[in-house]
């Protein structure tokens, strides 16, 4: 449609730009995305807050962060959006220390962090093993009541046991108000990192006692648990049990799980 638009003599605003650069991130377009950044740039609408934004944001998703931070170095703006787009590529792309980096810069530059800053912010403490700011983070998001938005619950239950702090986590999740499916996985698959293969099964056990229905994410985390702790024949039994006990049919991803399990165990 842009292209048409633009065989058709319309010219583009920063509305227009904005929309299509989000194309180019979710299908992660590059050529096309550095291309249009510099017709942005011809037409002088980098300046303007919501392409630049924009432009950060379509950079950080496709991984190109020396670009996406050049162009934060430059943005004057208060909006959270950029923020969260080229924290959240650090934590896909494990660039722990930078991320909380940034994380400092933009609280000194007076953004105030959403719920996905944080989200984002907490993966990024967990992948390099950053407890101490994990700790203060839970701290600010109880001060701010953001506590119970499952998402950050979730990632602080994650960013505990990836730290090897488990009793830390386990209280986390005693403290929640409801204990859904996503938040028993996450104790499952931390368990399992941390290489606790009885706490892996007692939790799933515990997880039915509570009448909590398991569902294709689940067995993901669960197998990886078991492939983590060596348990081999538990693995299979799971795998066996899935579709006609449970009610869940096996993905592609369920059988490679199957697979590292067999694998790690020497079979």
């Amino acid at each position: 449609m842009f292209k048409e638009m633009q065989s058709g003599n319309v010219s583009p605003n920063a509305i227009t730009l904005s929309a299509v650069l989000k194309s180019c991130s979710d299908v992660g377009n590059i050529n096309t995305s550095q291309e249009l950044h510099r017709q942005i740039i011809e037409d002088s609408y980098e300046g303007d807050e919501l392409v630049a934004s924009s432009l950060v944001c379509m950079y950080a998703k496709c991984g190109l962060l020396s670009e996406a931070e050049d162009l934060m170095k430059c943005l004057q703006t208060q909006s959270v959006v950029p923020w969260n787009a080229l924290l959240s590529a650090y934590a896909e792309h494990s660039s722990g220390n930078k991320g909380i980096q940034w994380f400092t810069r933009m609280q000194a530059e007076g953004v105030v962090p959403d719920v996905v800053t944080y989200s984002c912010i907490l993966k990024v403490c967990a992948n390099v093993g950053a407890i101490q700011n994990g700790r203060r983070l839970y701290k600010e998001v109880t001060q701010r009541g953001l506590e119970r938005e499952p998402c950050i619950d979730n990632n602080i239950i994650n960013m505990y046991f990836k730290c090897g702090a488990l009793l830390e986590a386990v209280n986390v999740f005693d403290m929640l108000p409801v204990q859904d499916v996503v938040a028993w996985s996450s104790m499952l698959i931390g368990y399992g990192v941390n290489h606790q293969g009885k706490m892996v099964l007692r939790c799933f056990e515990d997880m039915k006692e509570k009448d909590v229905k398991a569902d294709s994410i689940t067995f993901t985390r669960l197998l990886t648990a078991c492939s983590h702790s060596g348990l081999v024949r538990e693995g299979q039994e799971y795998l066996r049990n899935m579709r006609g006990y449970y009610g869940v049919s096996p993905t592609i991803e369920h059988l490679t799980s199957m697979i590292n399990i067999l694998a790690r165990s020497g079979h």
